[in-house]
């Protein structure tokens, strides 16, 4: 389920009944403060796991973006990545980190949906038997052929140890007006760490996904364009069969990879 609201950007009334109720390029002002910017807020609800909230700001002309992930409970975690003009963004990060695999079926769920959506036909995944690949973290058949299988490889799509470290330490990690390219170099490192210790042979049939469902900075518009402007044909000739930074929602996932095969 998806919700879009209306609010001040200035003061932060809600402003119910006055989306769409002036003429293009007139916006209503807001009856509190008189101010015409506005924030619009998506809620998503779907593909979330129990006890969370996906939201989605898009602020003034809706150049500028934010995501905030939060999760109640013991969990106690919350995540938040806002981005300037296409240019600088920020992050923070509160709790303590997932640990393991814990995330592993969630983010194979996103992926298996959004690939579904996309016309394929897989079953929900699940863990691999013990006789499957020792790289294969959830494996799913397909609804029509069920010796037909999708292998999926899921790794933190920020692996610098120093941030779980101090996240571990301090229980809240913060970074400020880091560039695009700073984050394409992140998700480039995640691939690398996964590409040197997967052979060649094993990658032909396993699809690579990048878990950012708690790391949003990762997965803005912004970084994934330019990640596949400068590295897509690279990574789409590391050999996997795919290659995916996986978000919070469905609506946040996207392939990294870029074929060269011409259609």
């Amino acid at each position: 389920m998806e919700d879009v609201e209306a609010y001040c950007g200035q003061c932060g009334k809600r402003l119910d009944g006055l989306v769409g109720a002036a003429p293009a390029g007139a916006p209503p002002r807001c009856p509190e403060c008189g101010c015409t910017s506005r924030t619009f807020r998506k809620t998503v609800t779907t593909n979330v796991s129990a006890g969370s909230e996906v939201t989605a700001d898009a602020r003034g002309d809706g150049k500028d973006f934010a995501i905030r992930r939060v999760v109640g409970g013991e969990a106690g975690r919350a995540a938040s990545a806002d981005i300037d003009d296409g240019k600088l963004l920020r992050f923070v990060l509160q709790g303590l980190p997932q640990q393991g695999e814990e995330n592993t079926e969630a983010v194979c769920r996103i992926l298996v949906s959004v690939l579904n959506k996309a016309g394929a036909e897989w079953c929900q995944p699940r863990p691999p038997s013990e006789k499957s690949s020792c790289f294969v973290d959830c494996l799913s058949e397909d609804r029509e052929d069920p010796a037909k299988h999708l292998r999926i490889q899921v790794v933190r799509a920020d692996v610098r140890e120093s941030l779980y470290r101090e996240l571990n330490d301090s229980g809240r990690v913060g970074e400020a007006e880091l560039s695009p390219t700073e984050l394409v170099t992140r998700l480039e490192d995640a691939i690398k760490h996964k590409e040197s210790k997967i052979p060649p042979a094993d990658r032909a049939h396993l699809m690579l996904a990048l878990d950012a469902t708690w790391l949003p900075a990762l997965v803005f518009n912004t970084v994934i364009d330019e990640f596949r402007s400068e590295k897509g044909l690279w990574a789409g000739q590391l050999g996997f069969e795919g290659v995916w930074v996986v978000g919070p929602t469905e609506e946040l996932t996207r392939q990294l990879d870029v074929s060269m095969r011409v259609a």
